[in-house]
């Protein structure tokens, strides 16, 4: 049995975008829209971002292999929320400004996985580097406001 645990979060096509969870299709979705951004605090809170496709990937090498026991599943590097607004302001070629809201007193600090059983016990590490993954997610998001509109 293979679980896999982790606070990382996931982007990519069709990541949840209603504000609760998933900045990155968040914000993306906000953008798309016209609407401003919002940041929780000084945009310092790191978290550990993984692409969809490498989630993917460690899954398959997980049910591939002979292995069991939890693993973390993430990118193992950290990415702050103001690092997260760079690389969409450079996805979506646009200049915005977020708003700055007093922080939340709930939001971990720092958020960032061992993920070096998973690439040890797999033969796995993830490929596609962060400003990529939100790239591809720009173009996913624009062609489904464009079949809204």
């Amino acid at each position: 049995m293979i679980g896999f645990w982790g606070w990382s979060s996931r982007t990519g096509s069709r990541q949840g975008h209603t504000g609760i969870q998933g900045i990155i299709g968040t914000y993306l979705w906000k953008l798309s829209r016209g609407e401003d951004l919002e940041i929780w605090g000084d945009g310092t809170v790191v978290r550990d971002f993984i692409y969809v496709k490498d989630m993917a990937d460690i899954c398959v090498a997980a049910l591939e292999s002979e292995k069991s026991g939890i693993y973390n599943a993430g990118a193992g590097e950290g990415t702050s929320v103001n690092q997260i607004v760079e690389a969409v302001r450079h996805a979506t070629g646009r200049d915005f400004q977020p708003t700055y809201k007093v922080a939340r007193a709930y939001d971990v600090p720092r958020i960032v996985l061992d993920i070096r059983r998973a690439q040890e016990d797999f033969g796995w590490s993830p490929k596609v580097p962060l400003v990529e993954g939100v790239a591809e997610s720009w173009k996913w998001v624009q062609s489904q406001a464009a079949a809204v509109r």
